[in-house]
């Protein structure tokens, strides 16, 4: 199979997804352009591609692609800026504002364990009011941050209106 000849490497990954490639060979045992398309993309997204073998003579590489890990989103500039999605492989998942590369306004980090913490981002730290929520969606707890510090906790309680105190 052929990928996309390309320097848009968002496009490459994205071309490459819709194809359901599971591998990719980079070296000499492939065409002389995979490391002019191929490289720009796996540097741009080193969390989609896994080394699982590498030759001397000839030089080659042999990636496994994950396109479901790494960022999936907007771009400018050939930064992560605007919406977009970020998994690690740790299965903890944040979706939300990017700016420069950086998680930037609001957003959501959801974690292994099934909570999930709604907030501000600032260069990418958790920064300002957030709230905490279980597993089953509950609120637990509203979390004050500086420069992903946590600097205040408090339970997370409605009145009887229904409403939050804390965020009106």
């Amino acid at each position: 199979m052929q990928f996309r000849s390309t320097a848009d490497a968002p496009a490459l990954v994205a071309d490459l997804a819709a194809k359901g490639v599971d591998y990719v060979v980079m070296g000499s045992l492939g065409f002389s352009s995979t490391t002019d398309y191929l490289l720009p993309a796996i540097n741009q997204f080193p969390d989609k591609f896994e080394q699982v073998l590498r030759t001397r003579e000839p030089e080659t590489i042999l990636f496994r692609f994950l396109p479901q890990y790494g960022y999936t989103g907007d771009w400018e500039g050939g930064q992560r800026s605007g919406y977009g999605r970020y998994l690690w492989k740790s299965g903890t998942r944040y979706e939300g504002s990017w700016v420069a590369n950086l998680r930037e306004g609001k957003g959501v980090l959801y974690l292994p364990s099934g909570h999930k913490i709604e907030g501000g981002w600032k260069a990418d730290q958790k920064e300002g009011q957030a709230i905490v929520y279980n597993p089953d969606g509950s609120p637990e707890e509203i979390v004050i941050y500086k420069s992903d510090s946590i600097i205040h906790v408090r339970k997370y309680s409605t009145s009887t209106d229904g409403h939050h105190p804390d965020l009106q």
